[in-house]
């Protein structure tokens, strides 16, 4: 498990999001996917739009900066293309090389569609921060344990309707969510190198 935070046991959170990601990991084997590609709840097939970080680039490594190792803030993020008829965004952050299953490092709703992006160690006016799989809201960048460089999955999902997600909410609210997704995004980072 990935939790070098604080170990604690499997919560139901955990559990349950293990279960929706064992059916994505069995469709992706079953869609011949190459490894490195995002490893995401939502429904695959939808039109894309452009999530870049002026920080790192696509499959590169996530400074330091932006991880335990270092302030643990978050890092810039921006997106183009978004559209038209989306009323709301989600942004999460996933990191799908855990033994156990996806561990979610954040999640953000309610983000206007009219947002360019997040800003290093924030985010965008009015979004709404969701809790994360260390048991925290908001932000907890990548913390893996020694050994090999884990994949860490931005997701940026368009929603034509209000996803109705409260402050604080589980990810596993944040991933049914998701399933109403007109358009995703997704930028890959690693830790360590």
């Amino acid at each position: 498990m990935e939790e070098v935070r604080g170990s604690n046991p499997l919560s139901s959170t955990v559990l349950a999001r293990l279960a929706a990601s064992l059916f994505v990991l069995v469709a992706v084997a079953c869609n011949g996917d190459e490894p490195g590609i995002a490893i995401s709840p939502i429904p695959s097939g939808l039109h894309e739009f452009d999530l870049t970080s002026p920080a790192f680039d696509e499959g590169g490594p996530i400074p330091e900066q932006y991880t335990c190792d270092g302030e643990d803030v978050s890092p810039p993020l921006e997106w183009t293309g978004v559209p038209d008829g989306t009323v709301e965004l989600i942004l999460t952050l996933l990191d799908p090389d855990v033994p156990s299953g996806v561990f979610t490092h954040w999640t953000i709703h309610s983000i206007d569609s009219s947002a360019p992006g997040t800003p290093e160690g924030g985010v965008p006016e009015g979004a709404v921060q969701g809790l994360n799989d260390f048991g925290e809201t908001g932000y907890g960048g990548p913390c893996p344990p020694p050994g090999p460089a884990h994949r860490y999955v931005f997701t940026l999902a368009a929603l034509a309707e209000p996803s109705e997600l409260s402050p604080g909410a589980a990810p596993s609210a944040v991933d049914a969510s998701l399933q109403q997704a007109v358009a995703t995004t997704t930028l890959t980072g690693s830790y360590p190198e």
